[in-house]
């Protein structure tokens, strides 16, 4: 469940908390395999501190992610749009550059489970504020699309997200979600950076 609280003058709305369990959940199960393996090595090197320091500033990096993803939210209110991102502080719209909502559904494949994309636009129709469907709870996403006394587009049909890639919505979507190739090719190169270090610490342990 999400928590949204709506008075007569905003609209607040955090992203489902189950999404915080859950990674939390996905981490341990990840990295106490890793750092358990890694610790029962180094245990007769005299290697163990390093092994229980390098688990303790995986855990601080991911609580630290965890902490912003937690503490996000949107507040819309009479005066515009209050977004507190994932990774940076407070961003504030304005009311009166808010001109359209456009809602997009859209799943991996045509069978798959649909989410909602969610686009406030400005008078040129570029983003003011991007909610997933993935993040915020379905009612959420109703309640803002509907708050500002503004045109509500709701396509019809859902779209998978290589067909959003190549329609008139694409530049509203991240350079990331544009380009899912490179996106790919950086994210395999920051696991090999970060997994790099663990792999070493393992075959020095081992010889």
């Amino acid at each position: 469940m999400s928590t949204t609280t709506t008075d007569a003058a905003a609209l607040r709305i955090q992203p489902m908390r189950d999404l915080w369990r859950e990674g939390w959940k996905s981490f341990l199960a990840t990295s106490v395999p890793i750092f358990g393996a890694l610790g029962l090595v180094a245990a007769d090197s005299g290697r163990l501190l390093a092994v229980l320091a390098g688990f303790a500033g995986a855990t601080a990096v991911f609580a630290l992610v965890a902490g912003r993803l937690r503490g996000s939210g949107v507040v819309l209110d009479a005066d515009g749009i209050h977004e507190r991102a994932y990774l940076r502080s407070t961003v504030f719209t304005p009311r009166r550059r808010v001109h359209q909502a456009l809602v997009v559904p859209v799943g991996r494949t045509l069978l798959d489970e649909v989410t909602h994309q969610l686009f406030l636009l400005d008078r040129r129709g570029r983003t003011l504020l991007r909610m997933r469907g993935q993040l915020w709870d379905p009612r959420d996403l109703k309640a803002a699309a509907n708050y500002f006394d503004v045109p509500v587009r709701i396509l019809d049909a859902p779209v998978t997200w290589s067909e959003l890639r190549q329609s008139p919505y694409r530049g509203n979507l991240e350079p990331w979600e544009r380009h899912p190739l490179l996106t790919t090719a950086g994210l395999v190169t920051i696991a090999i950076a970060v997994l790099t270090p663990g792999i070493t610490l393992a075959m020095t342990l081992h010889l």
